[in-house]
């Protein structure tokens, strides 16, 4: 039991603690007392820098884990998560930056017939975390990141889920039908429904952010995960 705890205690407390900081400040009355306290812009960057170094503990903790293969490592698939870390860095972008009232963007000048980036995904931002979690399964076929990542795909499917109760609780279901009309969880399904895609200056420079993400995150994946990058 001892040696079960010194090999996994490590992984399971860094899970604890990042779901659980994530959980707890998810609940309204949470959320509000704590920016009602310090602001919304502390509130935020306090949370983003939290997010990130519990991140990174996982990471590593996943990293020092005893290794329990469940399928080989296969250097070809490395492709998977470099291109999908590219989609998810622009869902991110794209989802942190655009209009969307029906997940985590502010609701002014969002146009349910031209809804942006919700009309490729409702939720781009958990899409970007299920894509990053889902290809970076790809390529780590042991138990400890099968957790890991298996755990954060869940968490942000669920997550979709759980901000569409909450939107149509706070705008109303005839109201929030209105707006999600031309949008979908299902990946491009909104465009199929009709929505179109306006490119300006406002694409641009996301795409822009998002490119100089992607690359930021392979120069700094030891750094941030405790592993290089495979080239």
């Amino acid at each position: 039991m001892l040696d079960f705890v010194n090999d996994w205690g490590g992984l399971g407390l860094a899970l604890f603690c990042f779901f659980a900081a994530h959980l707890v400040p998810a609940r309204p009355a949470v959320r509000g007392a704590i920016i009602s306290t310090i602001g919304r812009q502390p509130y935020i960057a306090v949370y983003s820098a939290l997010s990130i170094g519990l991140l990174m503990w996982v990471a590593r903790a996943a990293a020092g884990s005893p290794y329990v293969e469940l399928w080989p490592y296969d250097e070809r698939l490395v492709a998977v998560p470099a291109i999908g870390m590219l989609v998810a860095c622009l869902l991110l972008i794209f989802g942190l930056t655009s209009p969307n009232p029906l997940s985590l963007g502010r609701s002014a000048h969002f146009d349910p017939r031209a809804p942006g980036v919700a009309a490729v995904v409702r939720h781009p931002v958990l899409w970007a975390a299920l894509i990053w979690a889902g290809s970076h399964l790809a390529v780590n076929g042991d138990v400890a990141h099968l957790v890991v990542f298996g755990a954060f795909a869940l968490l942000a499917v669920a997550g979709m889920a759980a901000l569409d109760r909450r939107s149509i609780r706070r705008l109303g279901r005839p109201t929030w039908e209105q707006l999600a009309r031309r949008t979908s969880n299902v990946p491009l399904l909104g465009m199929l429904r009709g929505a179109t895609i306006r490119f300006g200056i406002g694409t641009s420079w996301r795409a822009a952010v998002a490119i100089a993400l992607y690359a930021l995150l392979v120069v700094l994946h030891e750094i941030l995960a405790g592993v290089p990058v495979p080239l």
